[in-house]
């Protein structure tokens, strides 16, 4: 790779893919990694992200070279023509070659670098494996109706199915990279929350998610017409029971933990 054999990220990632090719020299440790289509393009985005930081690095490097206050011996018209250190004296030829000695130790700097990113990097991504983070991205947006009897929101669910009668979602104000998690629901299939759970608890904590679907105010985001009505009708099959960890505008949690409903929330009687 270092000698420009390869002019694309995606032919490194094939060439470390089979092991390296064939050398003499070639480490016992150095094997096929036998990645995934999926393992091979989150290695192509480690790389890509590598790279724009190698980038940074060498433009940093470049700006430090051409300061002004990098060599000694300059005074504010700039660098002498002949640079006094000492008992010696040096040309300016002496500073151009100093500068390149520079440049190139900054760049094999730079080289080892980025190899050692990108080598770890595939290693990375061979070794990734789904965590219990990834997947939600079922998109909800609904209002949640508080302890107080106020309207709040509305929140951004992110879902994802854990067990084929439970979702898990993680509750947000806003679409924003840092928002802060507010809440968590859990969506319960109806035979399960109404077998397990006693009248009186439900009638406290949960809620009827077809109830609240009734109303009109809930949305199902990022994704077409017939999906979202499909996941609706799902959600319509299940309660719903949300734990608020967040309180609203507070600058930290207290340790409270509350429990809203959905807006047009009713009692169960049976």
């Amino acid at each position: 790779m270092h000698d420009g054999a390869f002019k694309t990220l995606e032919e490194v990632v094939e060439f470390m893919d089979q092991g390296g090719g064939s050398n003499a020299h070639l480490s016992p440790l150095v094997k096929p990694l036998s990645l995934t289509a999926e393992e091979r393009g989150r290695s192509r985005h480690v790389s890509q992200g590598v790279d724009r930081r190698v980038h940074t690095v060498h433009d940093a490097v470049l700006t430090q070279i051409n300061n002004e206050s990098f060599m000694p011996g300059r005074d504010s018209h700039g660098l002498r023509g002949q640079l006094d250190f000492g008992k010696h004296r040096a040309t300016s030829s002496y500073y151009h070659n100093q500068r390149r000695l520079y440049m190139f130790r900054s760049l094999c700097v730079l080289s080892a670098t980025a190899l050692s990113f990108v080598m770890g990097g595939l290693a990375f991504a061979a070794d990734m494996k789904g965590g219990p983070a990834d997947g939600f991205d079922i998109h909800v947006m609904a209002p949640h109706k508080m302890e107080d009897g106020s309207v709040a929101g509305p929140f951004h669910h992110y879902c994802k199915a854990i067990k084929p009668e439970i979702l898990q979602c993680l509750l947000f104000e806003s679409t924003s990279p840092n928002a802060v998690l507010t809440d968590i629901e859990y969506f319960i299939a109806k035979p399960l929350s109404r077998s397990a759970v006693p009248l009186d608890v439900w009638n406290k904590f949960y809620h009827d998610h077809d109830v609240e679907i009734a109303t009109g105010r809930v949305q199902v985001l990022d994704m077409s017409d017939a999906q979202a009505k499909e996941v609706a009708a799902a959600a319509a099959k299940t309660d719903g029971i949300i734990f608020h960890l967040w309180p609203r505008g507070a600058k930290a949690p207290d340790g409270s933990v509350g429990h809203p409903t959905s807006v047009g929330h009713k009692i169960r009687t049976e």
